[in-house]
């Protein structure tokens, strides 16, 4: 690799209080940044923000379970403060709602859309890349700053998520920045507690968007203040303790005031079984999520079927490998073994050294930013986002309770923060030649684990995955050449010292360094003895660890160099194409008195002596100093050998650069703009083509690809043909038909499945695509004694055993997808809508979303909450609800019904006694106001 010689930038002093020079301030970013650094940031957000807002109106309202709580919070601001369901605040949402707040707050202001609905997410993740690339080139330069924001810009569960309304995209944008602030804390002396406390505060906030999922960064946030903090451990300690409690204020205000109200007057915290928001936080959304007892949840936990928790049912089998598998793979791990790659290096650079002196000057060759302090930088800097990476990697891949795909978001952040440090670090000479094999290894996995996650929908795109192995195959060969060609240019040992001066060689192509470690007299007699000069050509040996940070804002005030006019201008060079030096142009004619070189000293051609560490008393043209000129014919031979073999080392490593990129980016670059042009509605996302083996299969999705997936791979015992055992707790066993979407003789229901009731028999005629098979298994009691409309009916787009085309018990938008609503039954609705708090009760919210959202926020009674199985109202409640004529209808359950519990099939069933029942359009409805006797 080469350095680049491009003309060095003009200094600027601080800028003017005009709104032009701020502007150009803006513009340029600090002066220590390349000039490109600045405009490619904005570049790179641009491109994110087109990404994430391009046609976002094609996803409607997404997820209806939280379109109509933010419609709610638009209509009631108590509805807004507790995150209720409904504008009459009769039940909350299963979490806390500050991922609301920041779309009822936008739409307030816009007014209630789909795009105002799903802007805001994405405005957050355009913020969020925003924010890692800060965080990255604080300490390791632009470039990896903006590889970092590229790499998680493009992660296609990013892409998802920030065109969705799911709590993740708020959560991801807190942890980021609150990562951001530990950074500045462990930097900074006299401030770090003023950062670690606004961190703290932040992830507290998390902790409102998603509840205890914020918490799994805390352990490597934690580690890295008190590993490499400015201030003496027991401070550290001591700031750790207040980082936590502003963690608990954070979060704590919110669920103090909530569990503080009283309970009549504020609604049912949804998803509890006993209204107590701490239940849910440590149950359900907690400590529930990772042994699978989960109180409260959609009724599958250990707790009520006696079995394990149903993790592998939604996410695949628990275990070390788990993120790589069908299921996860293709929304986070393209880039994981990397990731990984660069942490292992960073932990090894920036490993305690024997023998290292208390108190000594880091080694400049591990630089690390403004200030120095690299090797403790990069141990924090590996526990803040390694530990993020290990941490939360762990838990999703041993959890016990519910996991979704979606969930992958939030460990993109990490993954872009060590990828984009691995992919500047590995390459430079501080690593040597084992930085490079390390870097050729990062680059030929990548390229074999993006091949593994294409093959996996192997009728998409074929081509790509062979272009991704010859990329990576391409760039490893690169790396080696160039590796090979830099290894030619011999280090000397007094580079590994202090800052140095730098000479920019407008003609040979490279530039000149003079050797002396930041002493002003060593420096002096190391150039008058001819120390500072060698013969290895334009680089004068391997150059590429020297970066701005070797190289400081100090160097460049050094007055010895302004003195007589010589110094004339300073500005940043780019370097190898991956980070800046500061560069001074050397006095005016100072090449041109130059008769016999600089050889062993300054000697021969020079008319004048030394005077302030330079040349004196030379004359010629305005020319820099020709690098490596050591005198003579050999001086010019050595000095185009040199610049030769920097040129081919520079080509190759462009080539390894581009090659790099489509290796390691070209899958997911592809998997995003799949995503972000294909609909997208449901409460189980999933981004990228369909995969065989995945949760819903290589079929189709509801709601193009929302709702409950279909298909193979699905739950355990119903594999996508073949023979299959469940796992499936509860129930009695049935034996499927085999054929191609055939017809399969259902089994007899039992079990424990909450609720009670019988899982019927009968025939279910599939009319999916895939090939279906024998599967024997268990398969629960659901609380209704029937599924989706029967299971002893029709099962519309496949069912099980097999991929379908359709999707799973439900039609439109599946489980809290964007389901159409008949136009007759919302005219019903709402007639004298006016004299009732709520216009119907329902179900669950699957049901009431999309008549909340039909009518234009009209409240709507969701029985049991999210699915059903809250017991709230109780069968008590909603008579005394009917009685004072709160209620004007009662809407049947419907193809998008999930779960249920007692209360709400006692519900049922007490309307069905006491009120005659009415079809409107394909929907049972009972007028509450009118009993049948």
């Amino acid at each position: 690799m080469s350095a680049t010689t491009v003309p060095a930038l003009p200094y600027t002093g601080p800028a003017g209080r005009g709104v032009g020079a701020r502007l150009r301030e803006l513009w340029r970013g600090p002066s220590r940044d390349p000039v490109w650094a600045r405009p490619a940031l904005f570049g790179l957000l641009a491109v994110t923000a087109v990404l994430y807002l391009f046609n976002l109106s094609r996803n409607g309202y997404a997820n209806d379970f939280y379109a109509a709580a933010v419609q709610a919070g638009t209509r009631s601001w108590k509805a807004f403060f507790f995150g209720s369901f409904d504008a009459s605040n009769f039940i909350t949402v299963d979490k806390t709602p500050a991922s609301l707040w920041v779309d009822e707050l936008f739409a307030r202001v816009f007014g209630f859309s789909s795009w105002t609905l799903l802007a805001p997410q994405a405005l957050e993740g355009v913020l969020c890349v925003a924010i890692l690339y800060a965080a990255v080139r604080r300490w390791f330069g632009p470039s990896a700053g903006l590889i970092a924001g590229a790499v998680f810009a493009l992660t296609p569960a990013a892409a998802l998520m920030f065109r969705f309304n799911n709590p993740d995209a708020l959560l991801t944008l807190l942890m980021t920045a609150s990562a951001y602030c530990v950074q500045r804390a462990v930097e900074r002396d006299a401030r770090a507690l003023r950062w670690l406390t606004f961190a703290g505060l932040l992830l507290g906030f998390a902790f409102l968007a998603k509840m205890m999922q914020a918490f799994l960064v805390l352990p490597g946030f934690a580690v890295a203040y008190l590993i490499a903090a400015h201030t003496s451990v027991p401070r550290r300690i001591w700031h750790v303790l207040v980082g936590g409690l502003a963690v608990i204020v954070g979060a704590g205000w919110w669920v103090a005031i909530a569990q503080l109200w009283p309970a009549g007057s504020r609604p049912y915290f949804g998803g509890s079984t006993n209204n107590n928001i701490l239940e849910l936080a440590l149950g359900y959304n907690g400590l529930g999520r990772l042994n699978g007892v989960e109180t409260g949840s959609i009724g599958f936990n250990s707790s009520s079927v006696g079995g394990g928790g149903i993790g592998s049912n939604f996410g695949g089998a628990t275990g070390i490998f788990r993120l790589f598998q069908s299921e996860f793979g293709g929304q986070v791990s393209w880039l994981i073994p990397a990731a990984l790659i660069s942490l292992g290096a960073l932990v090894w650079v920036a490993r305690p050294r024997r023998g290292a002196r208390p108190g000594a000057r880091p080694d400049a060759r591990l630089s690390a930013g403004p200030g120095g302090d690299a090797a403790p930088r990069m141990r924090a800097f590996a526990a803040v986002w390694g530990g993020w990476l290990i941490v939360t990697g762990l838990v999703f891949s041993y959890m016990q309770g519910i996991i979704h795909p979606y969930y992958m978001v939030a460990l993109g952040p990490a993954i872009g923060a060590l990828v984009g440090v691995g992919a500047i670090s590995l390459w430079q000479a501080r690593m040597g030649w084992a930085g490079r094999v390390t870097a050729v290894a990062a680059v030929l996995v990548t390229a074999w684990w993006s091949y593994e996650l294409l093959e996996r929908s192997p009728d998409w795109l074929p081509w790509l995955r062979w272009t991704v192995v010859v990329a990576g195959v391409v760039a490893a060969a690169a790396l080696v050449v160039a590796g090979l060609l830099v290894s030619q240019f011999p280090a000397r040992p007094g580079l590994a010292g202090g800052p140095r001066r730098v000479l920019l060689d407008e003609e040979a192509g490279g530039l000149a360094f003079d050797a002396y470690s930041g002493d002003d007299a060593d420096s002096d007699s190391r150039f008058s003895s001819g120390s500072g000069y060698g013969t290895d050509g334009p680089l004068g040996g391997d150059r590429t660890d020297l970066d701005r940070a070797d190289l400081g804002d100090a160097d460049l005030g050094r007055a010895d160099l302004d003195e007589s006019g010589r110094g004339a201008a300073k500005g940043w060079v780019p370097v190898c194409g991956r980070e800046s030096i500061p560069v001074r142009h050397s006095p005016a004619g100072l090449s041109g008195g130059l008769s016999g070189g600089l050889s062993g000293g300054v000697s021969d051609g020079l008319s004048g002596g030394v005077s302030d560490g330079l040349p004196d008393g030379l004359s010629g043209g305005p020319k820099a100093v020709p690098a490596g000129f050591s005198g003579g014919a050999v001086s010019v031979r050595r000095r185009w050998d040199s610049a030769s073999r920097a040129r081919l080392a520079g080509t190759a490593a462009a080539v390894a650069t581009g090659a790099a990129l489509v290796a390691g980016l070209g899958g997911p670059l592809a998997y995003t703009l799949y995503t972000v042009d294909t609909t997208y509605t449901g409460a189980i996302p999933s981004a990228g083509p369909a995969v065989a083996g995945a949760f819903g299969g290589a079929g189709g999705r509801f709601g193009a690809r929302g709702g409950f997936p279909v298909g193979g791979g699905g739950f355990n015992g119903f594999p996508a043909g073949g023979t299959g055992n469940g796992a499936f707790p509860g129930g009695r066993t049935g034996t499927g038909g085999t054929g191609t979407g055939g017809t399969g003789t259902g089994g007899t229901g039992g079990g424990a499945f909450p609720g009670g009731g019988t899982f019927p028999g009968g025939t279910g005629t599939g009319t999916g695509n895939g090939t279906g098979g024998t599967g024997s298994g268990t398969f629960p009691r659901f609380p209704r004694g029937n599924f989706a409309e029967g299971f002893g009916g029709t099962f519309p787009g496949g069912g099980f055993g097999g991929r379908g085309n359709g999707g799973f018990g439900g039609l439109g938008g599946g489980l809290s997808g964007s389901t159409q609503v008949s136009g007759t039954l919302i005219k019903l609705l709402e007639q004298d809508s006016g004299k009732y708090r709520w216009i119907a009760a329902t179900e669950g919210t699957q049901e009431a979303a999309p008549i909340e959202l039909a009518t234009g926020g009209l409240a709507v009674v969701a029985i049991g909450g999210f699915n059903g199985s809250d017991p709230s109202p109780t069968l008590a409640q909603f008579e005394s609800m009917v009685a004072k004529h709160e209620i004007h209808y009662y809407v049947g359950r419907g193809t998008n019904s999930f779960g249920g519990g007692n209360g709400s099939s006692s519900i049922e069933s007490w309307v069905a006694a006491h009120y005659t029942a009415q079809t409107v359009g394909s929907t049972t409805v009972y007028d509450l106001t009118k009993p049948s006797s």
